[in-house]
């Protein structure tokens, strides 16, 4: 079952994306102590930046809207996403590009009830189902 969720968020295809980066991209955007402050911080940035109703839909229970590499860019802000990349050994925009394919279904699929959960262990649940298809 595990498997299959996984699968979901990334889509099932043949292309598998970097591992690495969605590992990072998990730590650094849903830990509560990181530079977004959690998934509550992370809604607020993009809030704040013109990108609330895109990444509210990831929550919600409707359709996921789709977010650019650009409006991803925009949304983490420069020093967030050279962080990720960085780590990894990304440029920015290849960076923001593999988070813009993957990131609304990663938060989409830990918020399944439409909200975010109370819980300050976000990531390390993302994490969790990500190593369950990448290994």
């Amino acid at each position: 079952m595990l498997k299959e969720l996984l699968q979901s968020i990334l889509g099932g295809g043949a292309r598998t994306p970097n591992p690495s980066l969605l590992e990072t991209g998990i730590k650094v955007l849903l830990d509560p102590n990181g530079p977004t402050g959690g998934l509550p911080g992370l809604v607020n940035i993009f809030k704040s930046k013109g990108l609330g109703k895109i990444v509210e839909s990831w929550i919600g229970m409707g359709p996921n809207k789709k977010i650019s590499s650009r409006q991803m860019k925009k949304g983490l802000g420069p020093e967030v996403l050279e962080q990720i990349a960085g780590a990894v050994g990304l440029s920015k925009g290849a960076a923001s590009g593999q988070l813009a394919k993957y990131l609304p279904n990663i938060i989409n699929k830990l918020t399944p009830k439409g909200e975010i959960p109370k819980e300050t262990t976000l990531a390390d649940k993302g994490l969790d189902l990500l190593k369950g298809l990448l290994q």
